[in-house]
């Protein structure tokens, strides 16, 4: 079970130890890894917090440095999502449960989009459909 799911992660060292990296480490994120390494109250909040929370913290005062480590720290940020179409599919899946199969992936699709229904355009294309 270990050998799939390792104990240690290894991530760069200036998001491990920011106060202790090496500034070759994040070439991009500099100025703001220094800012940090600055900052004694950031180094309470590091001892006092977990890794991921230290980075939460941060996404305030150094954007850039804290979504970069969060983007290693949290690799599977989109599960939300995952969770959601299951749920949405289960939803659809109790309330329609004597509907054809094909119809379950439109709901699905028509239920998990984000993009907002122009109804004013569907309405003037239904109308003109009409009167021809």
């Amino acid at each position: 079970m270990t050998k799939n799911f390792p104990k240690d992660h290894i991530f760069p060292e200036w998001i491990q130890q920011p106060f202790l990296a090496d500034m070759s480490d994040a070439d991009n994120l500099k100025e703001e890894l220094i800012d940090l390494q600055m900052n004694q109250g950031c180094q309470t909040k590091l001892r006092k917090l977990p890794l991921s929370g230290f980075w939460c913290d941060q996404l305030v005062a150094y954007p850039g440095l804290a979504r970069a480590a969060l983007e290693m720290i949290v690799p599977f940020p989109t599960t939300y999502l995952c969770e959601k179409a299951f749920s949405t599919m289960l939803q659809i899946k109790t309330i329609a449960r004597n509907r054809l199969q094909g119809g379950l992936l439109h709901d699905m699709r028509v239920t998990l989009t984000n993009t907002k229904p122009r109804f004013q355009r569907l309405i003037a294309h239904k109308q003109h459909e009409n009167h021809l």
